[in-house]
């Protein structure tokens, strides 16, 4: 697989700062895309097919409350149904999440990111920590 940014387009990526940001944001997506001139469809589906015959170490990228659901379950895809169940169910469960309660079906069904990653399973290559900038449902944002 050749190389699909060029040294002059990374130099300009760089001086944007640091690319390190760990958040469950796609905004890094059309910061790539900017200064890229293949498309990041066929790009991501070229790299997938240049690792089929490569082994690469990944690390599931988020954090659970119990890591033994791994185990009992296995790593799961994407279900915003079953996504949606979970988060009523905190929400019903969690007396600090009692704000939520009246509205939560509304929040649920006007979250619009809701569709975007079903059937997807999201790993990292990095072995560090993800303790801090992990993405949050908006869904359960405190009130300002």
């Amino acid at each position: 697989m050749k190389p699909t940014l060029h040294a002059t387009r990374l130099a300009k990526l760089l001086k944007r700062g640091p690319l390190n940001n760990l958040s469950d944001d796609p905004e890094w997506l059309d910061l790539l895309s900017s200064v890229s001139s293949v498309d990041f469809e066929s790009s991501a589906e070229e790299l997938g097919d240049a690792l089929i015959e490569s082994t690469l170490r990944t690390y599931h990228g988020c954090r659970v409350v119990d890591a033994g659901v791994f185990h009992r379950e296995g790593l799961r895809l994407n279900d915003p149904n079953i996504l949606a169940e979970q988060v009523r169910r905190l929400v019903h469960e969690d007396d600090r999440l009692a704000w939520l309660r009246p509205d939560i079906e509304e929040r649920i069904s006007n979250f619009d990111s809701r569709e975007r990653d079903t059937g997807r399973l999201y790993v990292c290559a990095d072995d560090r920590p993800q303790l801090d900038n992990i993405g949050l449902l908006p869904v359960l944002r405190t009130p300002s």
